[in-house]
């Protein structure tokens, strides 16, 4: 690949059109040819705690910053149809909601530099991004400021390309619009999410596997925005096989989001899986509707 550009959001919440900050850099014949770096004010100025802890950025420092349809003529022009690197599938699903707010043209060929770790160097413990620079010798960074993990994310990738004899698996094309995810009632939610959410929540940790079997279960359940964006956190923080503190920070807070939005509805739990099912549905039912255990209530 002569050129590509490598891009890294962050974001003011769990919410993937909120970005708050771009960090841009172009890779020309296998070498940093130039790099970009913005505040971006999100389209609503709410920041979530965690997200502040995590990268730093408050509301007060985007106040004055540009929304991200008026860089967009600039980074349209620095990309020029260029492919678009990110680490990760985080970066893609944010660029996508951002088109899809301002109505722009971005139909972009993506490639997750992540998935060309994980082949490159299949046994590593994890696959985060400061591990695999580590790992390759790159130079120490700030990790989540979007300047310093855009331009490490180009040294992995110069990197791995030369371990790599093939790309394509790593390779995205998507279009500017992503799925719709279908509303359902909040009552058809409330069955199946309180239960497992109060036996990942009694600790306060989300751990890997607890993660896992959260993504399972969300699965199963019809797909709100709620749940549709926890689902897409859980993917982003499973894709290199470990949750760390601050992930597990911003888990707990998102399933609590997503159960305080749910409460109110007389559920009883299923005796083998634990999934609320609601009392008045109980007349109906033969079995679990989630696990298919018989029901004798």
């Amino acid at each position: 690949m002569d050129r590509f550009i490598v891009v890294d959001f962050e974001t003011a919440t769990p919410a993937r059109v909120s970005a708050c900050a771009i960090g841009v850099v172009v890779v020309e014949g296998g070498k940093i040819a130039n790099r970009f770096s913005s505040l971006i004010k999100p389209p609503v100025e709410k920041f979530a705690p965690i997200n502040m802890r995590i990268h730093g950025i408050t509301a007060d420092m985007v106040r004055d910053a540009p929304s991200f349809d008026e860089l967009y003529p600039m980074l349209h022009q620095v990309a020029a149809g260029a492919p678009i690197v990110g680490y990760g599938d985080f970066d893609r699903t944010v660029i996508l909601n951002l088109a899809e707010h301002y109505g722009l043209p971005i139909d972009c060929t993506y490639i997750d530099a992540c998935k060309l770790a994980k082949m490159a160097l299949p046994d590593l413990a994890n696959h985060k991004l400061p591990t695999v620079a580590k790992v390759l010798g790159l130079s120490d960074f700030k990790h989540h400021d979007a300047a310093e993990d855009a331009a490490t994310c180009a040294e992995v990738f110069i990197s791995l390309l030369g371990k790599c004899d093939t790309i394509e698996d790593a390779r995205s094309t998507r279009s500017s619009q992503p799925s719709k995810p279908r509303q359902p009632t909040r009552a058809e939610i409330s069955e199946a999410f309180d239960g497992f959410s109060t036996v990942i929540l009694d600790d306060g940790v989300v751990d890997y596997k607890e993660a896992l079997e959260l993504r399972h279960f969300l699965s199963a359940l019809p797909q709100t925005k709620g749940v549709n964006e926890l689902s897409l956190t859980i993917d982003d923080f499973l894709a290199d096989g470990d949750i760390d503190g601050d992930e597990s920070l911003l888990l707990v807070e998102l399933i609590a989001n997503v159960g305080s939005e749910l409460r109110g509805f007389p559920c009883t739990p299923c005796p083998e899986c634990a999934a609320p099912i609601r009392r008045e549905s109980l007349p109906g039912l033969s079995s679990c509707p989630w696990c298919g255990t018989p029901l004798n209530f």
